[in-house]
């Protein structure tokens, strides 16, 4: 009875990873015909992580609660928290991009494995579960830096290692125009 209870709980849980993907997508996906030059399928959001972290940093609070009112403070407050929503915004549209971009270079690539493909599956299940975490964090009114951090971190490891793909394919057409 304890392991059909543990399996159906995991096939659940499976289920809800699988629509939190699917409704990710359907809701920010491009169309598959818009064409954009390789520098717009950089992130461009995640660079500016140093001055979202000042913004919610505890000291930078701990300065306006003792130089502004109660009423300023929460309207602050209020307004940083709409920042913050409209940077994860970008941090998945970055995301989805690089995604993108990746799923290119590796149709373009000989040496991607499967192996590889599944490495970027399972980081794009991270990114999903980390962004959701963080929605319902800052919901909560909990402390949401970290998961703000990981998201942005994801999305920079992300990018330099399609960098690394797309200079690796570069340096084998480098090599095939040299054999011609």
């Amino acid at each position: 009875m304890t392991d059909t209870i543990i399996y159906v709980s995991l096939a659940v849980v499976l289920l809800l990873i699988l629509l939190m993907i699917a409704r990710g997508r359907r809701q920010t996906s491009e169309p598959a015909t818009h064409l954009l030059p390789i520098e717009e399928l950089f992130p461009r959001h995640a660079w500016h992580f140093a001055q979202i972290r000042q913004m919610i940093s505890e000291a930078d609070l701990r300065f306006l609660a003792k130089r502004a009112s109660p009423e300023c403070c929460r309207r602050v407050q209020k307004e940083r928290a709409q920042i913050i929503r409209k940077y994860v915004k970008g941090l998945r549209e970055d995301f989805e991009r690089l995604e993108r971009l990746g799923r290119t270079v590796a149709a373009l690539s000989p040496k991607v494995s499967h192996g590889m493909e599944l490495e970027r599956l399972w980081l794009s299940l991270r990114f999903r579960f980390v962004a959701r975490l963080l929605w319902v964090r800052m919901e909560l009114g909990v402390s949401y830096a970290r998961p703000l951090e990981q998201l942005t971190k994801m999305i920079a490891g992300l990018a330099s290692e399609t960098d690394a793909l797309l200079a690796g394919i570069d340096n084998l057409s480098a090599q095939t125009q040299d054999m011609i």
